[in-house]
């Protein structure tokens, strides 16, 4: 990283963000006590948790952020980072299991988000057990299109085949939305109920996640989302709310 010189903002940034010592590697002690912009943060596992949410209640909503809603914050955190220790490095050792967080605000705005360079949602979605009667219940074309494809694979074989007929952006959808059936009564197991409810429960919400070839984004929960294939690849999962602030 070098510092320019031309810009003290860009310097600025750097600095305040812990830039430099996130991208060479060195270990960040975090304390945010006494400083008005939260860092870049990362972690393994719920480190950090506590002190993120204290941060977002005390110097962004000045003390006067409701039980309610300090609950939802901290229940999303928690779920995302959830999911990448469970989920998103499958094939690594639990102190290998990173993620990063930026939280700032800008206007009336705030933005909140949760990155890792695990394999991506499409890529660990298929291996709910709910998995493919989501697919039959929310894309029932695609669902009779493996059918009729790969018929000696009908049941749980038929997931090797979901990205031949399904593209990224869905498979996200899929992610957000879990058990449509109801009959799986694990809290993890049902979708991201926490994270969707942090753009149901906080004014102006808004829910963008980026993984793999796709992009979905959520401005409430009970709408339609909107679908996108991107142009190039996302290494990872970005999960980011933009929430109004009061």
């Amino acid at each position: 990283v070098i510092l320019s010189d031309k810009s003290e903002q860009v310097n600025s940034i750097i600095r305040n963000y812990n830039l430099y010592r996130l991208l060479t590697g060195e270990k960040v002690n975090y304390s945010l006590g006494g400083v008005r912009v939260m860092p870049v943060m990362s972690g393994v596992g719920n480190e950090c948790m506590d002190e993120i949410i204290d941060f977002i209640q005390k110097k962004i909503y000045l003390d006067k952020m409701s039980a309610e809603t300090e609950y939802v914050y901290g229940d999303a955190v928690s779920e995302t980072i959830y999911n990448v220790e469970l989920h998103a490095y499958p094939d690594s050792l639990p102190s290998e299991k990173r993620w990063w967080l930026i939280c700032r605000v800008k206007g009336k705005m705030l933005h909140l988000a949760i990155y890792d360079k695990g394999v991506g949602i499409p890529k660990t979605v298929v291996q709910h057990p709910w998995f493919l009667s989501s697919v039959q219940n929310k894309h029932p074309k695609e669902y009779r299109l493996l059918l009729d494809k790969f018929p000696e694979l009908r049941g749980t074989g038929l997931t090797r085949y979901v990205p031949t007929v399904i593209s990224d952006d869905k498979l996200i959808y899929l992610s957000l939305q879990g058990d449509v059936s109801g009959t799986n009564r694990d809290r993890h197991g049902q979708g991201s109920k926490s994270i969707m409810a942090l753009v149901n429960d906080t004014p102006g919400g808004r829910l963008w996640v980026f993984s793999n070839d796709g992009l979905c984004k959520y401005e409430k929960a009970g709408d339609e989302p909107e679908l996108v294939r991107l142009p190039q690849s996302f290494p990872g999962t970005l999960i980011q709310w933009n929430i109004e602030l009061p």
